[in-house]
């Protein structure tokens, strides 16, 4: 069994992964599962390695949520003519009730791929 394509979801809200050392944008969510995610990267991400990040997620009210936790670049694929690169990333160290809130909003904004 390939886990990559285990319950995937194309996410259709823009939430943004930011990079909490660096305070730089990573990427934005593109899909999303239970173990991990995959970013439209507009830029290089280094990898592999061990990430501690802001998720900024969406509520249905208008507002925003930000979850931290940990993530592992497990890879990274480069922009080609006219295309977003892309980068997938294992979710690695997020406190319960955080991951509870990011798959919630994985439900709620996302449709199944």
């Amino acid at each position: 069994m390939n886990r990559r394509r285990c319950n995937r979801a194309r996410f259709i809200a823009l939430a943004p992964v930011k990079d909490l050392l660096t305070d730089s944008t990573l990427g934005y969510i593109g899909d999303i599962s239970t173990g991990g995610m995959m970013l439209f990267s507009p830029r290089a991400v280094a990898q592999p390695g061990h990430r501690r990040v802001a998720i900024t997620l969406p509520r249905h009210d208008g507002e925003t949520v930000t979850v931290t936790g940990e993530i592992r670049i497990a890879w990274h694929r480069p922009a080609e003519r006219g295309t977003s690169g892309s980068t997938g990333c294992q979710f690695v160290n997020f406190n319960p009730g955080e991951k509870l809130t990011l798959l919630r909003s994985a439900r709620e904004f996302s449709l199944r791929a």
